[in-house]
């Protein structure tokens, strides 16, 4: 509210015919670059976590049918129905945890370095297009232009960085409900097992 109050003070104070643009509305077309780029990675990420969600519900489905006469046996011998879904729902559960604890750090860490990573994978790149680009060419390296991973045109030279960790515990959380949610189906079926059944066939 005070921006557009000070805006408006400085608009009125301008002689005729001048007009007054903002630096985010001078750079518009940046912006809605970094919004498309941000909403793509965002994307991106989200399949990742669904992908990784569809592995542990797969793999329960084959451990449950590996487990199939284990399964019978304990049921056999008194094992509740829930407390065997119980089971496969903390498998899946520790499966969504041990990838958060072995993929968060990392990430943070990739995070906070990534302007050092993004310079470092440009100077491999440029050694390497350079040395292709003096064998291949009749001048050598002379007219060789250096390559730049992130246009300054469309990109911002140095990525800020800024750790949001309440959206990092949203994502942590929704990442662990999410493992549970897909266990929810194997976990079931595991526990409807019929002993009778497994037992005779094996």
């Amino acid at each position: 509210r005070g921006f557009n109050l000070v805006k408006r003070g400085i608009e009125r104070s301008l002689p005729p015919g001048a007009s007054l643009y903002t630096w985010s509305e001078f750079n518009s077309a940046q912006f809605e670059n970094f919004s498309s780029t941000k909403t793509m990675l965002m994307f991106i990420m989200f399949l990742i976590v669904m992908v990784a969600s569809v592995n542990i519900s797969s793999a329960l489905i084959i451990l449950a049918i590996e487990r199939r006469r284990e399964i019978a046996i304990l049921k056999s011998l008194g094992a509740a129905s829930g407390g065997i879904s119980f089971s496969f729902l903390l498998t899946g559960f520790y499966a969504g945890l041990c990838g958060v604890v072995l993929g968060v750090p990392p990430g943070i860490l990739c995070a906070l370095n990534v302007n050092e990573i993004i310079s470092f994978m440009e100077k491999v790149v440029n050694i390497a297009v350079k040395l292709v680009y003096s064998i291949g060419s009749p001048y050598g390296s002379a007219d060789f232009l250096p390559v730049h991973l992130l246009d300054p045109a469309y990109y911002l030279e140095k990525i800020p960085v800024i750790l949001p960790f309440a959206q990092l515990t949203a994502i942590v959380c929704g990442t662990l409900f999410l493992s549970v949610l897909v266990s929810v189906g194997p976990s079931i079926k595991a526990g409807r097992e019929k002993p009778i059944h497994t037992l005779r066939k094996h």
